[in-house]
């Protein structure tokens, strides 16, 4: 038990230390005053009853900005009706649209087809997300200069039904100022992922590389896409605000898509992917013996602690933060998602068994 939990903190912190110490050579740059005009937002969403509040919420907030808004939905969605009443240009894909992509990947590349100009450009939004300033705005005219064609936000985390989810969702966070930071920042390549919250693309890109691949992670596809093709890419400062999942069921079940979604789509993955991917997989399979449960009778023993404890510096101050630091939450919901946090750990298991796209609750 002793030693995978030692192999398990090695991995863990040498990617804490190495995605942080590249993050520190970076920081986003942006033309003042200077605004892009050429600005749309892309709302995706899968437009049920349940996602009526959430939707709203997204509505209201992108109106300040003052761009043009699109909400892109399927044929026969509930809410349709009511969102021909809003004030947005709302595109309906329809049942008889054929193509590679699966769900939300084949909305988007509908969208691709039939909306997308090329000197545009467009930041795809979850029915959940928006963003919390216009930093993005400032961002586009000085990267476009530079030949960049896409970027991503900085994900925050919103409170849903379970504080547990809300504290642990923040390691998402805290992965964006380091790993994405590192990767789609500093290095300029997103071989790590993006994610579709607060997706910034240029429209020529999308116009060349498209949508129209299946995967259940279809913006980690896409991403890999970009990479190999040598497109750059950067991180912006915009903050993007995301709802948590309501319950720790479907945060377990979001993460297994994420680790089904990208392990099957490594065969389609840029080499830079390719080189991480057995290390980034293996760790996150035997993450559970990284946990509590485990380090504690290592540290009652004193077994390998002459090794761990370095690594318990290095990893435990990355865990303090994601727990302890950046929640806004009670000291109670952060010792109790603490205390079962190790059932996040169980994703790679349940990916096994997971069939299909899986979708979040984002009712209030």
């Amino acid at each position: 038990m002793f030693f995978p939990t030692f192999i398990v903190w090695i991995l863990y912190s040498l990617r804490v230390v190495t995605t942080t110490s590249l993050s520190l050579f970076y920081r986003a740059k942006k033309t003042n005053p200077t605004r892009a005009k050429n600005v749309n937002f892309v709302i995706v969403s899968i437009a049920n009853r349940k996602v009526k509040d959430s939707l709203d919420d997204v509505i209201r907030e992108t109106r300040k900005f003052g761009v043009k808004r699109y909400v892109v939905i399927d044929e026969g969605s509930e809410l349709t009706d009511y969102l021909k009443k809003e004030d947005i240009e709302l595109v309906v894909v329809p049942k008889s649209y054929k193509c590679k992509a699966i769900a939300k990947g084949r909305a988007i590349n509908y969208f691709i087809e039939k909306c997308v100009k090329r000197g545009e450009w467009y930041m795809f939004l979850d029915d959940d997300a928006y963003p919390l300033d216009d930093s993005f705005l400032q961002e586009i005219p000085y990267y476009e200069k530079k030949g960049f064609v896409g970027g991503n936000g900085i994900l925050v985390p919103r409170r849903g039904k379970s504080s547990s989810a809300f504290v642990l969702d923040h390691f998402r966070y805290l992965d964006d100022l380091t790993l994405f930071r590192a990767t789609q920042g500093t290095i300029g390549k997103p071989f790590g992922g993006f994610h579709g919250e607060g997706l910034i693309l240029k429209g020529e890109v999308l116009k060349d590389v498209g949508y129209n691949f299946r995967s259940m992670t279809e913006d980690f596809r896409f991403a890999q896409e970009l990479t190999k093709r040598g497109y750059r890419t950067w991180q912006s400062k915009t903050k993007v605000s995301i709802l948590s999942p309501n319950s720790m069921r479907d945060l377990v079940m979001q993460r297994a898509r994420w680790f089904k979604g990208a392990l099957l789509d490594t065969k389609n993955a840029s080499w830079e992917y390719r080189l991480v991917s057995p290390i980034l997989h293996g760790a996150w399979i035997i993450s559970i013996l990284g946990t509590w449960p485990f380090i504690v009778p290592v540290l009652m023993t004193g077994s390998l602690s002459p090794f761990l404890f370095p690594l318990f510096a290095m990893g435990t101050t990355y865990c303090i933060a994601g727990f302890f630091v950046l929640p806004k939450a009670s000291i109670k919901e952060k010792l109790v998602a603490l205390l079962i946090s190790p059932v996040e750990c169980l994703a790679p298991f349940v990916a096994i068994r997971l069939r299909g796209y899986y979708v979040v609750d984002k009712s209030k």
